[in-house]
């Protein structure tokens, strides 16, 4: 039996961001922490060990641009099946509510945004 808690791990790209207890929201901050697509970062080196994280997941429908999604403006990653997207090159998320992709989706895409 071991004496460890199970985790999952929060990638962004292909780097693990933050390890969290499979059962919680909390998340530890890994070395060089989350960062944003705003270049903002959460790190424990600047006394933020941990930080709740919240996603939100939607699936596209064909041309689909636009997605009702409740984020903090100021610290927002978003995915798109899988790969992180860079803010005003492949979407807006300017007023809390409303992500905007730069180019539309195919049917089914999956968009997932993290959020603190």
């Amino acid at each position: 039996m071991s004496d460890f808690l199970p985790v999952k791990a929060v990638h962004s790209g292909d780097d693990v961001v933050a390890l969290s207890e499979a059962a919680s929201d909390d998340v530890l901050l890994a070395p060089g922490g989350i960062k944003f697509g705003d270049g903002s970062v959460l790190d424990s080196a600047a006394g933020q060990a941990s930080v709740k994280l919240r996603t939100e997941f939607a699936l596209a429908t064909a041309a689909q641009l636009v997605f009702p999604f409740t984020y903090n403006p100021d610290f927002v990653i978003v995915i798109r099946n899988g790969a992180t997207l860079l803010p005003t090159r492949d979407y807006t998320a300017t007023d809390g509510t409303t992500l905007t992709l730069i180019q539309a989706c195919d049917l089914d895409d999956e968009i997932a945004i993290l959020t603190i």
